[in-house]
């Protein structure tokens, strides 16, 4: 059987984002973007104000513009930092060299589940509501969906090499949908569906991972 060609994800997307010179400054960043979350968590994008985020920050106003003049760019700094860092440590996870490509794999859909039980989830859905109703913010993470839709499909051709190209993205489309379903399934506010605590459901979708790399059907498609 010839030799498939290799799928490569890349790098995880990242954009510049306000850059403090000190320490001091670093911890000011930071804070005013965790107020910023907090309050999108507990309250919606309605209640997000720079008077708001100044205030829970504990900071003046000025300070805040002088990061982020306007309530937009605070908004898209929450977006990029977030995927940001979850994009590191999953391409983290990917990039090391490893024998068995499945349990790195793994590694990374664990990670992202146990990202989903960690209690973002008013911030998630309110991040998705967010995109829907402005497109033009949506770049970054479609961008960032494509990646990890490239890298599962990279890591699963080389699980997989009896697996075409194409079969592996199917299988990447199929394990991306899975992540992103846990956030009902298994976020903090997910519904009664399962007498399971949380360890038990991720090891269920952990199970329906597995599953999909290991099937074989359409592998040469």
């Amino acid at each position: 059987m010839a030799k498939q060609k290799k799928l490569d994800g890349g790098r995880a997307p990242r954009r510049n984002l306000s850059s403090a010179r000190t320490r001091k400054g670093e911890r000011t960043l930071g804070a005013i973007l965790d107020a910023a979350v907090e309050i999108v968590s507990g309250h919606g994008f309605a209640a997000l104000s720079q008077e708001a985020v100044a205030k829970r920050a504990g900071i003046s106003q000025s300070t805040l513009r002088h990061y982020f003049p306007t309530k937009d760019e605070l908004v898209a700094a929450c977006f990029h930092r977030s995927l940001a860092e979850m994009g590191e440590s999953i391409s983290t996870i990917l990039d090391a060299p490893r024998a068995d490509p499945a349990a790195q794999l793994e590694e990374s859909i664990a990670l992202h589940l146990g990202f989903i039980m960690q209690g973002a989830d008013g911030y998630f859905f309110e991040s998705l509501a967010y995109w829907a109703r402005n497109p033009e913010q949506r770049a970054l993470r479609d961008e960032w969906y494509q990646w990890l839709h490239r890298s599962y499909a990279a890591i699963v051709q080389q699980a997989r090499p009896d697996c075409s190209p194409a079969a592996c993205r199917g299988k990447s489309y199929q394990l991306l949908t899975l992540t992103l379903g846990a956030w009902i399934t298994l976020s903090t506010s997910r519904p009664n569906l399962l007498r399971k605590q949380a360890a038990g459901l991720k090891e269920t979708l952990l199970e329906a991972a597995r599953a999909i790399v290991l099937d074989d059907a359409n592998t040469t498609s």
